[in-house]
């Protein structure tokens, strides 16, 4: 998990707070502001967004959101309008339906914002240093492969979700980011960095440079999106940071420290 970094408000959403009679609203300006300064990442489970994920009913209709707008501070224990007006309270998050679980139908399939309704969690997402509180299991071959672990304290490990199918449906579950398909993907991204580091191995040999180069590449917004500039009305090119890059990142420092790089 990578730590948010807030940006400054949006002129369009402070102008919005300070209207009187004025309460939250996911305006177009507020989700594209969210949007563009985390850059177009799920502030929990790190995915791109916007997506569209499917609803777990017998029909599997499609979501009509493509994105969330999440309170960190539930909304439901802010009792005034100003309060669930507070940017820095706010975050993007995916859908949090990315796939249906077997045996298991609704809330236990749902993950991130979705999942975690009106429930708090026990970490601070804004803290500069939230990626050394948790580490991830890289290895493909181990049955937690791509699972994402606190490191000090069992009670948020249960937070986020442990890879215990039976823990799916416990209301401790807050986040449910251990889900299977959001593991599958984290590894995927794992197996492709290595398959670039054995291309990488036949005509150079890998060294603290090259793994420097790539982790620059998932810690900063190196990619770009398609999305709707709510100013302009237009379709136009953002920059954003790759997908699951939390896993990425993990595994690329374990590569520097074992080049014994810092």
């Amino acid at each position: 998990m990578e730590t948010v970094n807030k940006g400054p408000e949006p002129q369009a959403w402070a102008n919005h707070r300070q209207t009187p009679g004025a309460d939250y609203e996911a305006t177009s300006e507020l989700k594209f502001s969210l949007l563009t300064q985390q850059g177009f990442t799920c502030a929990y489970c790190g995915r791109r967004i916007p997506c569209i994920d499917r609803q777990f009913h017998d029909n599997k209709e499609p979501r009509a959101d493509r994105m969330r707008i999440e309170h960190v501070i539930p909304r439901e224990t802010l009792k005034t309008a100003e309060k669930r007006m507070i940017y820095e309270n706010l975050v993007a998050c995916c859908p949090g339906a990315i796939g249906y679980i077997p045996s298991k139908k609704g809330f236990a399939s749902h993950h991130c914002d979705l999942r975690k309704g009106s429930s708090e969690i026990h970490f601070d997402i804004f803290d500069n240093n939230l990626p050394a509180y948790f580490k991830y299991v890289t290895n493909s071959k181990s049955q937690n492969a791509g699972a994402v672990i606190h490191v000090n304290s069992h009670d948020l490990q249960v937070e986020i979700g442990n890879t215990d199918r039976n823990s799916l449906e416990s209301d401790s579950n807050v986040l449910n980011l251990n889900h299977p398909i959001l593991r599958i993907n984290r590894m995927a991204i794992i197996k492709a960095i290595e398959q670039k580091a054995i291309a990488e191995s036949k005509r150079h040999s890998l060294n603290a440079t090259w793994w420097k180069r790539l982790l620059f590449h998932f810690e900063s917004m190196s990619e770009n999106v398609k999305y709707i500039n709510p100013e302009t009305g237009n379709e136009e090119r953002f920059p954003a940071y790759p997908a699951y890059r939390a896993i990425a990142c993990f595994y690329i420092r374990k590569k520097l420290r074992a080049c014994g790089a810092s």
